[in-house]
């Protein structure tokens, strides 16, 4: 979890009130990472199929191998068909699991589990692979959120697949440019985050918020959000990763609901639109800065304004919030 250079990454699991009534443990697992070298950033969550002996143990291992996989082998995973791109890693996975099953001596099948991941590259390009329950959404570079991928229950709510059926269905998709965050949810949160094919104002104000707000708020916010989803009836495990590109959060700002921006940066709610672009400018100068920093006098120009003190001014309602850190007349983002 936390900041790189380039990308905004947390995530964040919490047992469901069904497994602490019977005394499980929580199913699912959640895992991110960066690779040091391609700074490829990718996020898995996986569910472990309930009803089986090792559920626990096979949504580890899945989500282990898929984010290894994903962040080792972008750029030719990539390149790749549909259906090449599912063969490959899904065969994969299943050889990692079979390894498993014969280490503790379970069923192959006993180690059943939903796959949800996602890689993000710094030029832009994105992969996702959904297969099972749960749900995979999106905020583009304007601040528009939708629905990625998410399963269609034909039979009955509690029927999914699983990354241990063979030819499983599966979503996949992939793109570049246009994505600034993208949100991966187990079956737990995922029929309060979307409702008729559509994410809810919670899951778009959260794929906002991840491109901006530092992790000790997002943590808060998926804290909340879950305590209230178990208030209105949330009984199964709850899972949450979010990668964010921080290069497009002028844009996700721009875009944001008036009132939500206003609530959440203590601003007026009809802000002119020159006073938006400013925001819009400093937040993407700034994310392109990088561990550099952008000085007083290069915003003196940026914004406009007539002095450095004006800019702290400015940025004041940046830095109490923690979006902006001020140190030696430098802001980073």
């Amino acid at each position: 979890m936390g900041t790189n250079r380039i990308f905004h990454i947390n995530s964040y699991k919490e047992i469901g009130e069904s497994h602490l009534a019977c005394g499980k443990t929580c199913e699912d697992n959640v895992r991110t990472g960066v690779h040091p070298v391609t700074g490829v950033a990718a996020a898995v969550v996986c569910d472990g199929a309930g009803s089986c002996s090792h559920a626990r143990e096979g949504s580890e291992t899945t989500a282990a191998a898929a984010l290894e996989i994903l962040l080792a082998n972008f750029d030719e995973l990539y390149e790749m068909e549909r259906t090449e791109f599912a063969d490959t890693l899904l065969n994969t996975i299943c050889g990692i699991l079979e390894t498993t099953a014969k280490e503790l001596d379970c069923d192959f099948e006993s180690l059943s589990s939903t796959l949800v991941c996602s890689a993000l590259a710094p030029d832009g390009r994105y992969i996702f692979f959904h297969v099972g329950d749960g749900v995979i959404t999106a905020c583009d570079k304007d601040g528009q959120c939708r629905i990625l991928s998410q399963y269609h229950h034909e039979i009955a709510l509690n029927f999914t697949t699983f990354v241990t059926i063979p030819d499983t269905e599966y979503n996949y998709g992939k793109g570049q440019g246009d994505i600034a965050s993208i949100l991966l949810m187990s079956d737990g949160p995922e029929y309060f985050m979307t409702y008729a094919g559509r994410t809810t104002p919670n899951a778009n104000l959260l794929l906002q918020l991840n491109c901006l707000l530092p992790e000790e708020q997002i943590l808060a916010q998926l804290q909340g959000l879950t305590l209230f989803y178990k208030q209105c009836g949330m009984y199964d495990d709850a899972s949450y990763a979010i990668i964010s590109d921080k290069r497009k959060a002028g844009g996700v700002f721009s875009g944001m609901d008036s009132e939500f921006r206003g609530i959440v940066f203590n601003l007026p709610r009809e802000l002119p639109r020159r006073v938006i672009q400013q925001y819009d400018d400093v937040l993407t100068a700034a994310a392109l800065c990088g561990e550099e920093g952008i000085s007083e006098k290069q915003l003196v120009r940026l914004m406009r304004v007539h002095s450095e003190k004006n800019v702290i001014r400015k940025m004041e309602k940046l830095t109490k919030l923690g979006v902006m850190k001020h140190r030696n007349g430098k802001y980073y983002f």
